[in-house]
């Protein structure tokens, strides 16, 4: 549940949430986002992120119980899906991530098994998708995010399919969803992201 979602569901008149002390607006932001990668909990943006993350979350659309965060395409994080492409950690295609977290969740099923611990939710992979997406996207979206949801973010580009895809991959091509596959690269994404909205959430 996102954060704005959390506080309608106080029924707290909105003229009274300026006057919430600053510490506790603070631990409720951090408190709706899941635990992002273990590579970065040291780094000194850790906090910055996960705050930005939680302030920005908006349902992916009317009615949604999925959130997204939308981020502008620009050259920081160009570069960094680049980087990303180049080292095999992209997969293009939502039947394609579907597949990949599916194989994913196999191998750490059995690890939970013979481990006898249970992880508990953890960003460890991102799901990229353009903005001009149909009904059906959305609600297969929606439906992978029900299954593999806890640690799964979804951001979403301000930029059609066509104009990622032939970011990406070259001319005439289209790329609509893209999983990001592997821990490091899903840190050196939200790393490279600007997160720069003017203040200190």
């Amino acid at each position: 549940m996102s954060f704005t979602r959390w506080v309608q569901s106080l029924a707290v008149p909105a003229c009274l949430l300026p006057s919430y002390p600053l510490f506790q607006y603070t631990s409720v932001i951090m408190s709706s986002v899941p635990r992002l990668p273990r590579v970065l909990e040291a780094h000194e943006d850790h906090d910055r992120v996960r705050k930005y993350i939680a302030s920005s979350l908006q349902p992916l659309r009317p009615g949604s119980r999925v959130d997204t965060v939308s981020v502008p395409l620009d050259e920081s994080l160009m570069r960094s899906l680049r980087t990303a492409s180049l080292s095999r950690r992209l997969v293009r295609g939502l039947e394609n991530a579907e597949a990949q977290l599916r194989l994913e969740a196999r191998g750490m099923d059995k690890v939970d098994r013979q481990t006898g611990v249970t992880r508990g939710a953890r960003i460890s992979r991102l799901i990229l998708i353009a903005n001009d997406g149909a009904p059906g996207f959305y609600s297969s979206l929606e439906k992978l995010h029900r299954v593999h949801g806890d640690r799964l973010l979804v951001i979403t580009l301000d930029v059609d399919a066509r104009t990622l895809g032939e970011s990406l991959y070259g001319h005439g091509a289209v790329a609509r969803a893209l999983l990001v596959e592997h821990k490091d690269a899903v840190a050196a994404i939200l790393l490279g992201l600007t997160w720069d909205d003017g203040s200190d959430i």
